[in-house]
Formats: structure tokens, C-alpha cells, sequence
């Protein structure tokens, strides 16, 4: 819901970023994006990609504070985040996670 975000490439860079905010509390990852900065002042969340649709890393970073305001990466459907079937919760400040996708499941690298 809400605003989407823009999604941005630097000249020669070859990632996608995107800055999630208050503005898109829940946001679905598109699977070109590689890196989420999670730039919010309320709690917010980002629906992964099917893990069979997903190559590469893609990387989390709370650039506010997800102690205050969590930061929830949902599953697609009924796959695994590091063996655990439940949605991952980055609740540090300054933390960053980096996921992979082995084509069925996700796991913290």
C-alpha cells in the first residue's frame, strides 16, 4: 500500500536500490532489485520474490531504527528463510541481512 518507491541505478553501477519509507510501508521486492534501504518511521515490510524466480543476493539495511520499527521480510508462499518456515524480523539498529535464493528456498549468507 501506499506511495511506490523508485527504484534506482547509479551510471555504471549494476544494482538496483530501492529506499523503502513511510510513504510504502509494505513493499513487494521486484526481483531486479538488489539492495532494500528500510528508511521508515513506522514498522514496515517487503514480500521476498518466489525463491525459483530470484538469482543472486539481495541485501536489507535499516538506515533508522528497526528497534523502534521492525522490519518484516515475508515469505512468497510456503518456502523456508535459513530453514525456518516464518517470515525473518530485522529488529537491530544498523543491522543488515543478506539473503540468497538456492531456486526453492532462501537462506541468511
Amino acid at each position: 500500500t501506499g506511495t511506490e518507491p523508485e527504484i534506482k541505478r547509479a551510471p555504471g553501477d549494476r544494482v538496483d536500490v530501492v529506499t523503502i519509507s513511510s510513504a510504502n510501508p509494505d513493499y513487494a521486492l521486484p526481483a531486479r532489485v538488489r539492495v532494500v534501504l528500510c528508511n521508515t518511521a513506522a514498522a514496515c515490510s517487503v514480500q521476498l520474490p518466489s525463491p525459483a524466480t530470484f538469482t543472486g543476493l539481495v541485501t536489507f539495511k535499516d538506515i533508522v531504527d528497526a528497534s523502534a520499527f521492525n522490519i518484516t521480510i515475508k515469505r512468497a508462499a510456503s518456502e523456508s528463510i535459513n530453514g525456518s518456515a516464518a517470515n525473518y524480523v530485522i529488529s537491530t539498529l544498523g543491522a543488515s541481512v543478506t539473503l540468497c535464493s538456492n531456486g526453492t528456498n532462501w537462506f541468511l549468507v
